[in-house]
């Protein structure tokens, strides 16, 4: 009714009036115009971020037909498939047919298998839409053709040692090339340890050693694999050491988990200051600092070692006492009890005594599927052995939380990496069933919906946020207020303009 008035008014009025007026219309025009051109750039830039399904140019009618490939000449009993290949490659009906000018020399099946049956010629009709393709194929006798035995088959890609659940590719060649059988088959003397599939793919089951066999006919060719599990880290007592000169030390490592292959190697950096030998026996032969690396198959550990010169006597007590600390760890009240309990047992410790669990005690959960808890007033905090990934990673137990979002968000493990999965049951009279995490790159916190009545699964160092209610991801924009506010203004401005003229004068 506004608009009819309006226009209604504007008929009637003088001309200073509809001048008026008509800069009022001037003004809604503008400002719709100014809508729906934001409205169209907006629609066309969510069309471009969906992607663009018009730019491939498709046809219905073949062009050409590629048939790759191919033997010319085959032996009685033999089959070869056909690599078809439609262009241009959008066509769309790709739908090819075959067929044999004289079956009972070679024929051919639906999917391009020729097959070999009696001597002769034959021609091979390929038809995709109105384009053909004719090859001919001669069929000889095996008594007519020259055996080509195969001399050798050439591997690459093959490991002699694979890692437990490790997958390589193996590509084999068949020698000489114009040998008379080229399929290889492959075959694995202990599918318990490791699998080889018909194409070559060699998998690491279990640890232990199995023989790839590759075969073609009478000719083998054979690789012995040796599977083992991956190192996690190598233990050592002391990562720096002080020595004398003219003095022995030796190393104490060990290769974590306990079931992966223990074998360690030594080897020094500066050979003409330490001296290391196979068992891991360092002796000092002059002043100086090196290193000795300890490696397992397949990782490592440096160990820092320093050589003082044996004329301070001074200095060589302190030497002395620090070699005893080397081997001699003191007691830990902690340690001896999850040393004392048996695999699956649950251990509690307050968080006065507990703030932190170190890197030794986080190896004997490990080592003995342990799990260890720090009761705290308003939550536990627990890790079980099976659920440690990295050792190295220590665990602070301590949480602060605050209100946040109408929840209580709380940092784990001062944002640093976790040894591995935790769980944390808290004791508030609230119920919390959602959890988030913070993603800093986004800058706002996600669901990860890891929440069990009161136990939150945490794998992730970071700020955490849990809620009694979701949080909502819509976001105004400022098209939202401006283009309404922009209608409704001038709609304003035209009506008080004709109405209230009285204002203006």
């Amino acid at each position: 009714m506004l608009i009819k008035d309006y226009i209604s008014d504007l008929l009637n009025s003088s001309k200073i009036n509809r001048l008026i007026c008509f800069a009022g219309i001037v003004c809604l025009a503008v400002s719709i115009a100014f809508a729906q051109h934001v409205y169209a750039s907006s629609s066309a830039s969510n069309l471009q971020n969906a992607g663009d399904t018009n730019g491939a140019q498709y046809t219905t009618v073949p062009v050409d037909i590629d048939l790759g490939d191919y033997r010319k000449e085959m032996i009685v009993g033999e089959s070869q498939l056909l690599s078809v290949t439609i262009l241009p490659e959008t066509v769309i009906d790709k739908a090819v047919s075959f067929s044999s000018s004289n079956e009972a020399v070679a024929s051919i099946n639906m999917l391009g298998r020729i097959s070999a049956l009696s001597v002769g010629t034959a021609i091979i009709v390929v038809q995709a839409g109105e384009v053909e393709k004719e090859i001919q194929i001669a069929v000889k006798s095996p008594e007519t053709t020259p055996f080509v035995p195969v001399t050798n088959i050439e591997v690459v890609g093959l490991k002699d040692t694979l890692k437990v659940d490790e997958t390589i590719e193996l590509s084999a060649t068949v020698l000489p090339q114009n040998a008379t059988n080229k399929d290889i088959v492959f075959s694995s003397s202990n599918n318990t340890i490791a699998t080889v599939s018909s194409n070559g793919q060699i998998k690491g089951i279990a640890q232990g050693q199995a023989v790839i066999t590759a075969s073609v006919g009478e000719f083998c060719k054979s690789w012995t694999i040796t599977v083992k599990k991956q190192t996690q880290s190598i233990n050592v007592k002391k990562e720096y050491i002080i020595m004398k000169v003219a003095e022995t030390y030796q190393l104490g490592a060990s290769v974590l988990p306990k079931d992966a292959d223990q074998a360690l190697t030594y080897e020094t950096t500066q050979p003409e200051i330490l001296q290391v030998s196979s068992k891991g026996v360092v002796t000092a032969k002059s002043k100086g600092s090196g290193s000795v690396i300890i490696s397992s198959w397949d990782s490592s550990k440096v160990v820092t070692i320093i050589v003082n010169d044996t004329s301070d006597s001074d200095e060589s007590q302190t030497n002395n006492v620090e070699s005893e600390k080397l081997v001699v760890e003191p007691p830990n009240i902690y340690s001896e009890e999850i040393k004392n309990a048996k695999s699956g047992d649950r251990i509690n410790f307050s968080g006065e005594e507990l703030p932190v669990i170190t890197e030794s005690l986080l190896k004997l959960l490990y080592e003995k599927d342990i799990t260890l808890c720090v009761d705290y007033q308003d939550y536990i905090v627990s890790i079980n052995g099976k659920d440690i990934k990295n050792v190295e990673n220590s665990l602070n137990t301590f949480i602060e939380f605050n209100i946040e979002n109408g929840g209580l968000s709380f940092v784990v493990n001062n944002e640093k990496n976790l040894p591995g999965k935790v769980e944390i049951e808290i004791h508030f009279s609230e119920e919390y069933p959602y959890l988030y995490l913070y993603n800093k790159t986004k800058g706002r916190y996600e669901n990860v919906n890891a929440v069990k009545g009161d136990i939150l699964s945490i794998d992730h160092g970071g700020q955490w946020l849990i809620t009694s209610s979701k949080l909502t991801s819509f976001e105004f924009t400022w098209k939202m207020i401006v283009f309404p506010s922009a209608l409704f203004i001038g709609l304003l401005t035209v009506y008080l303009m004709r109405k209230k003229k009285h204002w203006f004068w």
